[in-house]
């Protein structure tokens, strides 16, 4: 493991240094050709390895207890919403349905930490598209209890094996289920997921949908309240944002990018805003 830190540290900075000039290419050149594209195909694939990078940094901090996260208090349905928006390219191409649904929920303050909160989010939507066939349906739902919120994402997959469903979430593991021929996952995504979540004081479970459903289903509980943070650990009126966690992230649409099947053209960048509505279909 140590080995693959050391790698990582090693990699991450050429992969900055070849991902900024070809953004700027691609912002720049006015060509909507050939060329264009592969600027595009360079772009992404580079970001699918710093990513995978980034990740393998996140698993090591989280291990060695290093990471420390900063709660805010923030608004949960704009918040999906945003992280919703950057797969409706990917929605659009591979015909899959992408629904966002908070039914009676018009504002759900939650305490997380929004700049590795995102990172969990964006790792169960890729997870669900990545094993969801064209025609199927990604959905993600936000629901509340007097103690606690749920948040679901399901899709109509070919859903888990069962002897998988205790391994899911073990480092490194793989599935020997194919995934539509899509590249087999590296074992690290939902790992930090469970980790990310967990020290959200929350959990996170993986199931099919039920007898006669295709897919299965990640659902993450987190408190409502945050009787349970530290004062240091919360950022409020009192105790101004003037310090960031200690895993700063990309830019939210950066690490996005990192998906292998979303394009990365000047249009691509264009955050389409949707007003928030209960049963949200992208």
């Amino acid at each position: 493991m140590q080995f693959l830190i050391n790698i990582s540290h090693e990699i991450r900075t050429p992969m900055s240094l070849i991902i900024s000039p070809l953004q700027k290419l691609i912002e720049n050149d006015e060509d909507t050709s050939l060329r264009k594209r592969n600027y595009s195909l360079m772009y992404r694939n580079a970001h699918r390895i710093l990513n995978l990078v980034n990740q393998l940094l996140d698993v090591r901090k989280i291990e060695k207890g290093q990471m420390h996260l900063l709660f805010k208090q923030t608004e949960m349905v704009s918040f999906i919403e945003d992280v919703c928006e950057n797969f409706i390219q990917l929605s659009t191409r591979k015909n899959i349905k992408l629904r966002f649904v908070h039914s009676d929920i018009e504002q759900l303050k939650l305490w997380i930490d929004p700049s590795n909160f995102d990172k969990i989010i964006f790792n169960l939507l890729s997870n669900a598209f990545k094993f969801t066939p064209e025609g199927g349906e990604v959905v993600i739902e936000l629901t509340q209890t007097t103690q606690s919120a749920q948040i679901v994402v399901r899709d109509t997959g070919k859903g888990l094996i069962e002897a998988d469903k205790e391994k899911i979430f073990d480092r490194f593991f793989q599935s020997k289920q194919d995934s539509n021929g899509a590249a087999i996952g590296t074992g690290i995504g939902l790992n930090l997921t469970r980790s990310l979540v967990e020290l959200h004081h929350g959990t996170i479970q993986a199931d099919n949908n039920g007898e006669h459903q295709p897919g299965c289903h990640f659902t993450i509980t987190l408190p409502l309240e945050s009787s349970h943070l530290a004062e240091e650990d919360m950022i409020t009126e009192k105790r101004p944002e003037n310090v960031e966690s200690e895993v700063i992230s990309d830019q939210t649409n950066e690490r996005l990018a990192s998906t292998s099947e979303t394009s990365y053209s000047n249009e691509a960048k264009e955050v389409v805003r949707i007003k928030a509505k209960p049963n949200t279909t992208y």
